[in-house]
């Protein structure tokens, strides 16, 4: 199912560089990380609380640990 939040391939194109960059021993996140990066945007642009965030975008306490981490790094952050 997609969503009107999701993000389009030219958009993905532009920001996975910066979300998929490589760590130091490799690749730091799954394959599914577009997945997590539209579910982030899915709570934002609805609202939803994570326990509600729909299944289709896998379990929600992913998407959360992973916004939780790159709130605290300044990943993902207002610039």
């Amino acid at each position: 199912m997609s969503y009107a939040s999701e993000l389009t391939d030219e958009q993905w194109a532009l920001l996975e560089p910066v979300f998929n960059a490589p760590g130091k021993r490799g690749p730091r996140h799954a394959p599914d990380l577009r997945r997590v990066v539209d579910a982030m945007l899915y709570i934002s642009h609805t609202g939803c609380q994570w326990r509600f965030l729909p299944k289709s975008f896998g379990p929600w306490t992913r998407v959360w640990s992973q916004f939780r981490r790159w709130s605290r790094n300044g990943t993902w952050g207002v610039r």
